[in-house]
């Protein structure tokens, strides 16, 4: 893709989100990376989500660099899990049945959308629903539980640990949740079935 604007652009906008491209950088942890090598991949991702961003759409810049960021981490991460396993990772793997007919609508929990094949609808269409997503599970009881396994990539272990309770709690609550949350999704629109 080309780039819509100069280079001076580019840096200035890097300087100016370089405290949240810090704070992203340290807030996870991928294997072969340090957090100087993910503050570089997040500023590179900063260039191409300013190329893609339309601000007629009415998402917010933040939110749309963010969604570029941690769908990144995760396509990252999940590669190094089947490189591990020898496997590709397919969404029945990750206990997603396909019930949807379009490409967005199977990856909804997988988090595995390539953001370099979207169309900019597409990516409106992500990080909305992005947004719903995370206003869905703050509003949930234990939405928490599946903040940190879908969105910041923590085990069932993890949370449990954080939360002081058993993984096995942490399942089952998260499985309730994500229950709730495709009912929610197919009521607003985000999945068609």
């Amino acid at each position: 893709m080309a780039k819509k604007y100069d280079e001076i652009y580019y840096e200035n906008k890097i300087n100016q989100y370089t405290g949240l491209i810090i704070h992203l950088a340290n807030r996870y942890n991928i294997e072969g990376y340090d957090r100087e090598d993910l503050q570089q991949e997040f500023s590179m991702l900063l260039v191409k989500a300013l190329d893609n961003y339309d601000e007629e759409r009415g998402a917010n810049f933040d939110t749309y660099f963010t969604t570029y960021v941690r769908q990144w981490v995760h396509k990252a991460i999940k590669r190094q899990e089947a490189e591990k396993r020898g496997t590709l990772v397919s969404i029945e793997e990750l206990g997603i049945s396909k019930k949807t007919k379009s490409r967005i609508d199977d990856d909804v929990f997988s988090l595995m959308i390539d953001e370099e094949n979207l169309t900019p609808d597409e990516l409106d269409f992500v990080v909305r629903r992005d947004e719903f997503v995370l206003k869905c599970l703050k509003e949930m009881p234990y939405g928490h539980f599946t903040i940190g396994v879908l969105i910041e990539g923590k085990t069932f272990e993890e949370v449990g640990k954080e939360n002081g309770c058993t993984f096995q709690w942490v399942h089952q609550k998260h499985k309730q949740n994500t229950e709730l949350l495709k009912e929610k999704l197919i009521e607003n629109d985000y999945i068609k079935l």
